[in-house]
């Protein structure tokens, strides 16, 4: 008899045993899923802000060569701005980059250029001073991302 209760015992304690090792295989998988999905966000995130960067930077070499050509490629109405309507209905994609330039102003031979992109939650500001040298000619002479 007493032989059959110590086995019931080192039954039951294995069966503990079984339950606490297959609760704690839970806790590590879901930590580990967790984490997984946070990486995954952050890589998506900066991803959108690689993309906004190169959209803004795309904005800038638009306005340029219209700057270049002297010529309104795009049709806003605006030599060196890209889509300078006002609204974003019509403002040029880039992959799933929005662009534009926000902002064009003119002192003499000097033009300085702000283009705005927006990717997902990422938005980016890149601002850049042009010299007209003359017919296709330009020197750029600052580039600058703006906080």
């Amino acid at each position: 008899m007493k032989e059959a209760a110590r086995v019931s015992t080192r039954r039951g304690m294995a069966a503990v045993v079984a339950v606490v090792l297959l609760v704690m295989l839970q806790l590590l998988a879901g930590l580990l899923l967790s984490g997984g999905a946070r990486e995954i966000e952050q890589r998506s995130m900066r991803l959108d802000g690689l993309r906004s960067f190169y959209a803004a930077e795309g904005a800038v070499n638009m306005a340029v060569r219209e700057l270049m050509l002297g010529a309104d490629e795009d049709g806003d109405g605006t030599v060196g701005g890209v889509s300078l309507t006002g609204t974003s209905a019509d403002d040029p994609r880039l992959g799933p980059a929005r662009l534009s330039i926000v902002a064009v102003s003119t002192s003499g031979s000097t033009t300085t250029i702000a283009a705005e992109s927006a990717s997902g939650a990422a938005m980016r500001r890149q601002r850049a001073t042009i010299i007209v040298l003359g017919p296709a000619q330009i020197q750029v002479s600052g580039w600058e991302e703006i906080p």
